[in-house]
Order: structure tokens, then sequence, then C-alpha cells
């Protein structure tokens, strides 16, 4: 009987050694193709491939007021506490001027479950006056990075932003409205705190 249970327990060790070594290699794998998302995404928005911090801004594409516009998900927490620094923080950085700096991003990473989408949220939540637009784009696969680009393009169309020109071709209308989405998203300015 304690020569089972010695290698019932050396055999678990093995597997449980081999299922970790998969989950690190799919989690490798999932953060390569985030990379490579994000890279693509980045040369598009005309970013320096390396650059890590990153400004976001208020995007107004001309002197005249824009219609506010949001995709982020859900509504206030009310239960968000403890986290004022970092929103406080995040707020000073996106406040400060950095000229000839264009549209970015702020990464907020760690393990699960230690709060970074509630702190995102709080900042969206505490500040959303101070912006014309703000989206929330999820890039966990490329159907989630196609699916928020299109919601994108759908608030501006809703908004009048875009114009009326049409698809060239009904097969071609998601490509074509992310296209649309981008070039808005390139055609706009940092935020400008003296404004």
């Amino acid at each position: 009987m304690e020569r089972a249970t010695k290698n019932i327990q050396k055999h678990e060790k093995r597997f449980l050694d081999a299922a970790a070594q998969c989950e690190r290699e799919a989690s490798t794998a999932r953060d390569v193709q985030h990379s490579q998302a994000l890279g693509a995404l980045s040369a598009r928005m005309g970013l320096l491939p390396g650059d890590t911090t990153l400004r976001l801004g208020s995007w107004s594409t001309s002197q005249e007021a824009t219609p506010r516009l949001s995709t982020v998900p859900g509504v206030r927490n009310p239960s968000f506490v403890g986290r004022e620094q970092e929103v406080q923080e995040m707020h000073n950085y996106f406040t400060s001027p950095l000229p000839g700096v264009g549209p970015a991003c702020l990464v907020i990473h760690g393990l699960g479950g230690q709060g970074k989408t509630q702190t995102a949220l709080g900042y969206y939540w505490q500040h959303r006056d101070h912006y014309d637009a703000t989206f929330w784009i999820r890039s966990e696969t490329a159907e989630q990075l196609e699916a928020s680009y299109l919601a994108i393009a759908k608030k501006l169309r809703a908004a009048n932003v875009l114009g009326s020109s049409l698809p060239p071709s009904p097969d071609s209308e998601v490509a074509w409205e992310v296209d649309r989405a981008l070039e808005w998203l390139e055609g706009t300015s940092p935020y400008d705190p003296s404004v």
C-alpha cells in the first residue's frame, strides 16, 4: 500500500508539472498574439516600436464641440474604493502635456483579480467629463478587437462623425468600418489641458 501511494504521488507531481508547463506555454502564446496585435495597431497608429509609456488624450477633430462618445461597459461601481492614488496618478499622467505625442495608451498590468479593470473603470467614471470620446477596446482575441472597433465605428456613425459614405461592397463592410474607426482615431488630437 505504501509503495502504491508513493507511485500515485510521483505520477501526480509529474502530471501537475506537465499541466503547469502547458499553462505557461499557452499563456506565452496568448501574450505573443496580444503583442503582435498591439504591435500592428501601434504601427497603424504611427507609434514607435518598444514605446510602452504612452499618453491617452481627449479626442477632438475640430474646434467645435464633439458629442461625448463612449463604449465603456457597465455602470459606476459604488463600492470602488482604495485606488484613489492610482486614479489620481492616471489623471496626472493624462493631463501632463507632452508636445508631439499623438494618440496612445496607458497599460495597467498585473495578476488577475488585483483590480486592474475596476481601476480603469474608476478613472473613467471620475473623469469621463474631461474627454470627448472614451472607448473600451477588448483585445483578448482578434474577433474581440474587431468587434471593439466596429462598436467605435457605430458610435461615430450615430454621432455623424464619420459622414455618410458607404463601403465599396457589402463583403468589405466590416474591414471598411474598422478602417474608418482607425482613421478617425489617427486623426484626433491628444488632450490639451489648456483648452
